[in-house]
């Protein structure tokens, strides 16, 4: 079930077989330049979300640093202190616009 309002309401789903609960959709993986990248220290308030809104201007790309940092399950695994790549938004844009929305 995703709630109204979620940051997973615009998330495709799809269905295995008839009558299996929806799963997520997947997106294919993408690699940011290493060149031009900078790094968030992590502080106990912070959410993936807050961090996109800060850097990018959009909550809804807080998908890019699970993207950027693979190693990281969730945002539940991070500890004040811990540093997280951050992308340049020209390449989340470039890759966005290249398929279709994200």
């Amino acid at each position: 079930m995703i709630f109204r309002g979620s940051r997973y309401t615009n998330t495709p789903v799809y269905q295995v077989k008839k009558g299996d609960r929806p799963v997520f959709d997947m997106r294919g993986y993408f690699e940011f330049k290493k060149s031009s990248l900078m790094f968030h220290e992590w502080r106990r308030s912070d959410t993936f979300s807050a961090i996109a809104a800060k850097y990018y201007n959009s909550a809804t790309l807080w998908w890019v640093f699970l993207e950027a940092n693979p190693h990281l399950a969730s945002e539940m695994s991070l500890k004040p202190g811990d540093r997280i790549i951050v992308p340049p938004i020209n390449e989340i844009l470039n890759y966005v616009n290249n398929r279709g929305g994200y």
